[in-house]
């Protein structure tokens, strides 16, 4: 496999080899997703993502910075020299093709877990079965509102008794009063 310069990025206009350009297409869907980046260091950090509109970077700390992408191509470009470095590290002084340095960028990619909050989680359901979940929710909770009531108004006031009155509790002595105790001179 040829190589290219660890520096090297795509021309501007150039249109990606397919393997490269299918990386790249899993990136951003990724992305579009609900995936994102986030880098973490003592000074701070950079989060990477889709807000639902656009494509933004977030960067907070010491520095601290937002910016917005006005294209798939412009994040791409973005993240091909945001990481860079790290591709550069990984692969020593030989350098990897642009298919490689896509792979690494695409296994940087933090996909939600699914074990998350519950929004995330019915995200993941299709629409039948959301729909489905919450019918079952509201069917559960009017049963047991219907059993209570049911319960409640098979017992009518008239056999309500209230418990028998509680025994009188001796009164204790003070304390230093008890019998038996002699005062000392």
């Amino acid at each position: 496999m040829p190589t290219s310069a660890p520096d090297a990025s795509p021309r501007p206009g150039a249109e990606p080899s397919g393997d490269v350009a299918e990386l790249q297409r899993a990136v951003v869907r990724g992305l579009r997703r609900g995936a994102r980046f986030s880098t973490s260091h003592k000074e701070g950090g950079t989060t990477i993502r889709f807000d639902g509109r656009r494509f933004v970077r977030a960067d907070h700390g010491e520095w601290t910075g937002l910016e917005h992408f006005d294209s798939e191509a412009a994040l791409l470009a973005f993240l091909r020299r945001f990481f860079d470095w790290e591709i550069t590290r990984q692969a020593g002084a030989a350098g990897v093709d642009e298919a490689a340095a896509w792979r690494l960028i695409l296994a940087r990619l933090e996909r939600p877990s699914a074990g998350g909050a519950a929004s995330t989680l019915l995200g993941r359901w299709s629409p039948a079965a959301r729909a489905a979940g919450v019918l079952a929710v509201v069917v559960t909770v009017f049963a047991v509102i219907g059993a209570a009531a049911w319960w409640h108004e098979g017992r009518s006031r008239a056999e309500f008794k209230p418990p028998a009155a509680m025994p009188a509790v001796p009164k204790v002595p003070a304390f230093g009063s008890a019998p038996g105790r002699t005062e000392r001179p």
